[in-house]
């Protein structure tokens, strides 16, 4: 699964006739259809999720879902033919799974491969297959990232001021996008 979705984003990427928001469009449904934001936005509350009336839970998945996209896709369309490669992956013990992905890009006029990143992908296997619940950026959790960032809103403000806050920084990210388009 994870080897064919690089395939799949690399041929995206690489696809010099698609526009960069058509790509932003495309690499956006690539990662809806593998990503889990569920569980990823569960593990990010930790156990504030518990205390969470459904609707809450609908919105925050929602409002975060729309921020993730909105910090990493600007950031993934602006490949230039890095080369991708999926290692092995090994098992976790609750069942899990973890493949490494390692981003590398000639270094300088010699040509030689330098490591720009190496990217842990955390999949859970679910009724529609195998879905990413985290991805870990040179050993550092997306959830734990976010828990540290949205923990102190929870514990101090409540949930419906962290939603709140997302919906407002989204909402910028889309005016600005729109401006860009102008």
């Amino acid at each position: 699964m994870m080897q064919q979705t690089v395939t799949d984003l690399l041929a995206i990427l690489g696809d010099q006739a698609l526009p960069k928001n058509q790509k932003q469009d495309r690499v956006s449904t690539l990662t809806r259809q593998h990503l889990d934001f569920q569980t990823l936005g569960r593990m990010t509350l930790g156990g504030s999720w518990r205390d969470l009336t459904e609707p809450q839970r609908n919105e925050f998945i929602k409002q975060f879902t729309d921020h993730l996209l909105g910090i990493y896709l600007p950031l993934v369309t602006e490949y230039a033919g890095q080369q991708v490669s999926v290692g092995d992956d090994h098992a976790e013990s609750n069942g899990d799974h973890t493949a490494v992905t390692t981003v590398t890009d000639h270094k300088g006029s010699g040509g030689s491969l330098r490591q720009v990143a190496s990217i842990a992908c955390r999949l859970r296997r679910s009724n529609a297959g195998w879905k990413v619940i985290d991805l870990s950026v040179e050993g550092i959790s997306v959830a734990v990232v976010f828990r540290a960032q949205f923990q102190p809103v929870v514990l101090s403000s409540g949930i419906d001021v962290l939603i709140e806050r997302l919906r407002q920084k989204n909402a910028q990210v889309g005016r600005e996008e729109a401006r860009d388009k102008e």
